[in-house]
């Protein structure tokens, strides 16, 4: 069995390539978006809005 990592804040698994992978890029979880290693410089992600699609008012050609 290979080595796991757990986010300390909210407990998320990583597999050890994933988690030195993100420590070295960001060092940010990707489900809490705390730091992974607090010994290490924090670039937290920038959450992008989402849109949404209204598809009711979509072309009649698409419609069956």
């Amino acid at each position: 069995m290979s080595f796991s990592f757990i986010c300390p804040e909210c407990e998320t698994f990583y597999c050890e390539n994933c988690a030195k992978a993100i420590i070295d890029l960001e060092n940010a979880c990707w489900a809490c978006n705390e730091p992974l290693d607090a010994s290490k410089l924090f670039k937290p992600y920038n959450k992008r809005e989402e849109s949404y699609v209204d598809l009711t008012k979509t072309d009649e050609k698409f419609k069956e």
